[in-house]
């Protein structure tokens, strides 16, 4: 695929105009113009900044997913989703994970949270912090902290 396909695709992906993409890739309008009508191609790290600058946010991934999100931390028998880390900051940036903290009900199971996405854990001496990823939607998820004894129930 040519770079100016690819550009062009990328800024429509976005829903960007000529404009916003130079802008956010710190490229001038009238060059950016011309690698995506393909009458300049550009330096391999320019075509690199360009595709990056097009790629959306997290948060506004999210903003945009929210009530899919919700419904589908519900039917898991999770509620009280809230948010951290760098989208709660406003701190987020193309690539950011989305952190969310959610509470499942007390008779979910650990298969509940497995269903919502895969299992990992994390030790801290005697604590345990299990989370799950979704790395389809970048989601990471703390289902529980707590003592080792207790975490597995």
């Amino acid at each position: 695929m040519s770079a100016s396909t690819r550009i062009l695709e990328a800024r429509l992906r976005a829903n960007l105009s000529q404009s916003q993409l130079a802008l956010r890739a710190r490229v001038p309008q009238p060059n950016r113009s011309a690698y995506e009508v393909g009458r300049v191609q550009p330096r391999p790290e320019t075509l690199a900044r360009i595709l990056a600058a097009a790629v959306e946010r997290p948060s506004l991934v999210l903003a945009r997913e929210r009530r899919r999100v919700l419904e589908l931390a519900g039917h898991r028998g999770a509620g009280a989703v809230r948010v951290f880390g760098s989208i709660a900051q406003g701190t987020d940036a193309a690539g950011s994970d989305i952190d969310l903290l959610v509470t499942f009900a007390p008779d979910a199971s650990l298969l509940d949270a497995a269903g919502l996405v895969l299992g990992y854990r994390v030790r801290v001496g005697d604590y345990r912090i299990i989370y799950i990823i979704r790395n389809d939607i970048l989601v990471v998820v703390v289902v529980t902290v707590g003592h080792r004894r207790d975490v597995y129930e």
